[in-house]
């Protein structure tokens, strides 16, 4: 008997994408999987779009938030919820590309209680896909990646959208509360602590790039608060492994902030 998986989906204004991002769900080959939306008091039309979608569908459970708290404290509520053993999300202007997508990775992560994941495709908002995607497999961290996620290797392979028990993300203490910018690295940290990681190397989501959120900030600033955010979970190592974090977060960033410097001089020049 398959394993029941929880797709959480928190959505705040982007009534124009989520009934591709609904539908891409329901289109998925692994069947036993139940739809949990979180609306964090949107203004838009998604309440229409959402009253649509139930009357098709029978297994979407929609939860609107009494006010507006961000999107940490709208997954966080979509796990409350949730009634899988196992646990995904998923944005609302996102959609899964491949039909096989919790699939792939329930095969993992139901034999081993790992993290899984799947490539990501990158698209604009007409769904095509951007120039530069990276899909070679070697790219794609497996088994402990804590350290690796933490100096930032191969950072346009880290993992999102992925599978892992439930049980695993109360242990982890979820989402943190009014954090809206990194949320998910933070949290991949502490779940990384707990855990090991498996790629089914096959594509899953399709990740909209819209000019907006994290993707719009300017790379220096993105760069300073994620080195920022990696260097306090320091004392996640111990030891020749600490010192040896601690050597490269600092060599990156002597080295990160050389180049912004040569960038604007080149720029100004």
């Amino acid at each position: 008997m398959e394993e029941l998986v929880s797709v959480i989906i928190p959505n705040y204004n982007k009534a124009p994408y989520l009934e591709q991002c609904i539908k891409s769900v329901e289109s998925q080959t692994y069947t036993a999987f139940e739809i949990i939306v979180v609306d964090d008091c949107s203004t838009d039309e998604s309440k229409e779009v959402l009253d649509r979608l139930i009357k098709e569908y029978n297994n979407i459970i929609v939860y609107k938030q009494n006010r507006n708290q961000g999107v940490s404290a709208a997954r966080n509520k979509g796990v409350e919820i949730a009634s899988g053993k196992f646990i995904t999300m998923l944005d609302s202007d996102d959609y899964y590309v491949n039909p096989e997508k919790l699939e792939n990775e329930m095969k993992i992560a139901s034999s081993t209680g790992w993290l899984s994941y799947s490539k990501i495709v990158r698209v604009n908002e007409r769904n095509e896909r951007c120039d530069k995607q990276f899909l070679d497999d070697y790219l794609y961290l497996h088994g402990d990646i804590l350290f690796d996620i933490m100096i930032g290797k191969n950072l346009n392979t880290i993992p999102r959208d992925f599978i892992i028990p439930k049980e695993l993300f109360i242990q982890s203490g979820g989402y943190k509360k009014g954090m809206n910018l990194y949320e998910d690295l933070d949290f991949l940290i502490k779940i990384l602590s707990k855990t090991k990681a498996e790629c089914t190397y096959a594509e899953g989501t399709a990740y909209r790039q819209t000019g907006i959120g994290l993707s719009s900030k300017p790379a220096a600033k993105k760069y300073r608060i994620r080195w920022k955010l990696c260097w306090g979970e320091r004392n996640r190592f111990d030891g020749t492994k600490k010192i040896h974090f601690m050597t490269s977060m600092i060599v990156s960033r002597l080295t990160q902030e050389a180049k912004f410097i040569i960038k604007r001089v080149i720029r100004y020049e």
